[in-house]
């Protein structure tokens, strides 16, 4: 899942020095950088604007499958300001809950998806709590939004736009058949009646069973991935839509189209736009034995397999049993994946690819870091994000045995994610320039003022980069009376890095859009 215009990872730009070892365990978070929990499972990590992490997943240790979410704080300790004792725990309707995916927003709320048993079907519903772990209860009805229409569905990730409005992304059963489901709502938890029916987005193209795994929101676009299945061959599901509902048409002619890597079941979990609008997919193929390889593929605007990008567009993982589960795409467009792979055991596994396919070295043991925890079983990452551009914060299962599974969480090193040729940079120079306003109400203009810089008159390069490493801006710019200019209409609350460049010099602020 994926935290865009929507996230704020950290409340202080702090750049990490290179002194850290890049995709190395961060032991400033519970000591190892690891955590191990009795929790059943974790699907859906993310870190807030006051720098603690959040995991949400469910459990069964009271026998009630019940939905659970944990804070920590930045070392990795349990938050007790939040829930009871650092937890929130739900239980709907005294039947089984699901916990899907958690997105922090900038105003220190969180967006929960799950899933609900009510009797013989299970129905999705999205919920949002207070900072302090409470139900929010002017959200929805009472903190809820519950789509019930009789029919099974689930919503297994979610992405907030930059107006507040929440988008999800999983299935819903009609007449018996699966098919793939947006919902939209707005802010304030009603559905977007512009949306679909009355919220509701059907993408049913075939007779095939079909189902959504990931969403993801740029630039006014929607990209969702998840694969079909008709009697028994799978192919994975892309699709690019406007954020009214709409297929883009210009992708693949249709809005959407089906991924069947050299004619084998292909199954797709995670899903990302990259800056220059291409959309980037994983999961994995499966080969004549049945086995699963990890995949990831970029397709162009257009829909056409990247060809710039590895091997004719696609990247697979060269051992046998190993899948990709999720993705993040940081600011230089390279990709991050997670999930797990087996080789004498089945391990947590997290590669990071380059833009154009290619390794990249630098990051872990040769672009792939892999850890377990103690068990002698299947350990797998499931979700994963990247943290104030210098960290990754992740969770998974761990199988103990077969009746009984437990979670792992950890928090890795990377290196900073900078456009600017490499550069580090590890103080803000704040005598040099100035940002004002600074906070700054969104959709009005923010200056820069560089008239301390000697070669003031020079050209420069503005970006506008979030907490979690992603470029959300950029232009060109020569200064009219020693200021630079840039709107911050479509710009979501939160706080940012501004960061400037001529031919030689570059320099960075902090500043804050509410």
């Amino acid at each position: 899942m994926k935290y865009f215009l929507s996230i704020i990872a950290f409340a202080t730009t702090i750049y990490a020095s290179y002194a850290q070892k890049n995709g190395s365990m961060d032991s400033t978070f519970n000591q190892t950088g690891l955590i191990k929990e009795n929790y059943a499972t974790s699907n859906s990590i993310c870190v807030d604007n006051s720098n603690k992490t959040l995991v949400l997943g469910h459990d069964n240790t009271t026998g009630g499958y019940n939905i659970y979410v944990k804070r920590y704080l930045n070392n990795g300790s349990i938050d007790n300001a939040f829930g009871i004792n650092g937890v929130f725990e739900n239980d709907l309707n005294n039947d089984r809950d699901y916990g899907r995916c958690i997105i922090p927003l900038s105003n220190g709320k969180y967006i929960i998806s799950g899933q609900n048993s009510m009797g013989n079907y299970f129905r999705t519903f999205i919920m949002r709590l207070n900072n302090d772990g409470t139900i929010d209860s002017t959200f929805g009805q009472n903190g809820f939004t519950i789509i019930d229409n009789n029919e099974n569905s689930d919503a297994w990730n979610l992405d907030v736009d930059q107006t507040g409005s929440i988008y999800a992304a999983g299935y819903k059963t009609i007449n018996g058949k699966m098919s793939c489901a947006i919902w939209k709502l707005k802010a304030n938890g009603s559905p977007a009646s512009g949306f679909g029916t009355s919220g509701e987005l059907i993408l049913s193209t075939t007779n095939e069973s079909e189902r959504l795994f990931d969403i993801e929101l740029r630039d006014h676009k929607i990209a969702v991935a998840g694969y079909s299945n008709l009697n028994g061959i799978c192919e994975g599901f892309l699709a690019v839509l406007d954020t009214q509902g709409n297929l883009d048409n210009n992708f693949n002619s249709k809005g959407y189209l089906k991924v069947n890597y050299n004619g084998a079941n292909t199954y797709l979990k995670g899903v990302g736009i990259m800056s220059n609008g291409k959309v980037v997919c994983c999961g994995a193929y499966t080969d004549v034995s049945s086995d699963y390889y990890g995949l990831v593929a970029v397709f162009t605007k257009t829909g056409v397999a990247d060809t710039a990008f590895s091997k004719d567009g696609y990247y697979y993982y060269s051992s046998a049993s190993s899948f990709f589960i999720t993705l993040q795409i940081d600011c230089k467009n390279a990709i991050y994946v997670g999930g797990y792979k087996t080789i004498s055991s089945t391990d947590i596994l997290l590669k990071k690819l380059n833009a154009n396919g290619s390794f990249d070295a630098v990051f872990a043991n040769n672009s792939e870091f892999s850890t377990r925890f103690n068990s002698s079983n299947t350990e797998v990452i499931e979700t994963f994000a990247l943290a104030n551009n210098s960290k990754i914060v992740f969770a998974g299962r761990i199988d103990s045995d077969g009746n009984t599974s437990s979670c792992g969480i950890g928090r890795l090193n990377i290196n900073p994610c900078s456009d600017f040729n490499g550069i580090v940079k590890t103080q803000l120079l704040k005598k040099l320039i100035q940002v004002f306003p600074n906070p700054q109400k969104s959709g009005t203009s923010i200056s820069i003022d560089i008239s301390e810089i000697e070669d003031e008159f020079q050209t420069w390069t503005i970006q506008l980069t979030d907490m979690n490493g992603r470029l959300i801006l950029e232009n060109v710019q020569t200064p009219i009376n020693g200021l630079l200019k840039f709107e911050t209409t479509l710009i979501a609350p939160g706080v940012y890095d501004i960061a400037i460049k001529s031919i030689n010099k570059s320099f960075s602020q902090k500043t804050i859009i509410n």
